[in-house]
């Protein structure tokens, strides 16, 4: 994967603030609080090299 993309992906500063909001949907739906996207990346990690 391209640096330049990881670091977009990464980066909050380069994703203009669009995911900012945390909304309460995942524990309403699921009800249990939601993991965050940094676990999610180091969970799956494998399917990406």
């Amino acid at each position: 994967m391209p640096a330049e993309l990881v670091e977009a992906l990464f980066d909050p500063s380069k994703q203009g603030h669009r995911f900012s909001t945390v909304l309460p949907t995942v524990e309403e739906v699921a009800g249990r609080t939601p993991g965050t996207f940094k676990q999610w990346a180091i969970d799956h990690s494998e399917a990406f090299r």
